[in-house]
């Protein structure tokens, strides 16, 4: 769309002057962004079961989320997230099971992946029967448990 003639004349070197500025400022304001969304991450399963496979390494901590499909040779389902969280951006994970008997596995930082974990990481499972495995030494907590319903459109409506 145009501007009208008369618009064009007296306001278009101005707007184009404003509309560039807004144009230079929106990578620094999309880091910004990035950066409000990497501080704390939530990630959603499945109604049916999964795997959610913590990784802690030295600056990042590595998730996968797998549908966990068991097989007669214990082989698990198709990958459905993979993201590694870095240790300068992240500093919440919380976890949401949702449904399904879902296996949470954290990973020993000393089987070579690295370090203790950086970012504090919270489990939330459904209704049915959750797993936690720590494949190494102490240092964790498990609850079983639903998530608090702590925001408006996490509660169901009251009638």
């Amino acid at each position: 769309a145009r501007l009208p003639a008369a618009v064009r004349r007296t306001d278009a070197p101005a707007l184009l002057v404003a509309l560039q500025a807004r144009r230079a400022a929106l990578p620094a304001f999309a880091d910004r962004f990035y950066l409000n969304l990497a501080r704390r991450v939530s990630i959603g399963g499945t109604a049916g079961a999964d795997q959610f496979d913590i990784y802690p390494c030295p600056d990042t901590v590595l998730v996968l989320v797998r549908d966990l499909v068991r097989t007669m040779n214990g082989a698990t389902g198709s990958l459905l997230y993979r993201r590694a969280f870095a240790r300068a951006e992240t500093r919440a994970i919380f976890l949401e099971g949702l449904g399904g008997a879902d296996n949470l596995v954290l990973h020993d930082p000393a089987s070579g992946h690295g370090r203790q974990l950086h970012a504090r990481l919270r489990f939330f499972g459904g209704p049915d029967r959750d797993v936690f495995q720590r494949k190494g030494k102490g240092g964790v907590r498990f609850r079983q448990g639903p998530r608090r319903a702590g925001r408006a459109f996490d509660r169901l409506p009251e009638e």
